[in-house]
């Protein structure tokens, strides 16, 4: 009988230990695709900056022209 207390006692440590390794898995899995989103919307933030980083210095370069190259600029 206290075999078969010991056996049990170990499946359920068993089982236990499987249920704690599919936390651990799911919660890795889970920071890493939050790891993921974080670099995406950075690299995206990164790039709306640098769009309009450089639609600023496009306006204020069109505002200080001289009219002939406004001109020019407006055919290329």
């Amino acid at each position: 009988m206290k075999k078969t207390g010991v056996i049990c006692r170990s499946q359920n440590l068993l089982s236990l230990k499987t249920n704690e390794l599919v936390l651990v898995v799911c919660a890795a899995a889970v920071i890493t695709l939050g790891v993921i989103v974080i670099v995406i919307i950075c690299c995206i933030y990164r790039s709306v900056g640098r769009k309009a980083r450089r639609m600023e210095a496009m306006r204020q370069l069109w505002e200080h022209a001289e009219p002939p190259v406004r001109l020019f600029s407006f055919f290329l």
